[in-house]
């Protein structure tokens, strides 16, 4: 069961196969988003299509989620990535318990 207010990192190594045997590989925009290299600075035509402001967020994409997330992996012996994301679990507990402390002091005749 995952733990409330926790981040949690998925990845997909190499070594999957599709359901007809192939290997499943990166996607082309994978390889740009894990490199070292600034989306800015990346000299491949495909990225000539993008605005300034998408380059801004295809530049975030890959300095703030992507590469943070494939370099805590490699810190525990991951490597050879495929896809890497992180989901945040959410906690309606502190929010609840928080409500109805305010309901239960600005309504004491309830207790």
């Amino acid at each position: 069961m995952p733990y409330p207010s926790t981040t949690y990192i998925i990845a997909l190594k190499k070594g999957v196969k599709t359901t007809n045997g192939g290997m499943v590989q990166p996607s082309f925009m994978f390889n740009f988003l894990n490199s070292d290299t600034k989306i800015s600075d990346v000299k491949d035509s495909y990225f000539k299509r993008f605005s300034a402001t998408e380059i801004g967020t295809l530049e975030a994409l890959r300095s703030q989620l992507v590469r943070p997330i494939v370099t805590k992996l490699a810190g525990f012996g991951v490597t050879d990535v495929l896809l890497a994301y992180s989901v945040t679990t959410q906690s309606t507990t502190k929010t609840l318990d928080k409500v109805a402390a305010q309901s239960l002091a600005a309504a004491p005749y309830c207790r």
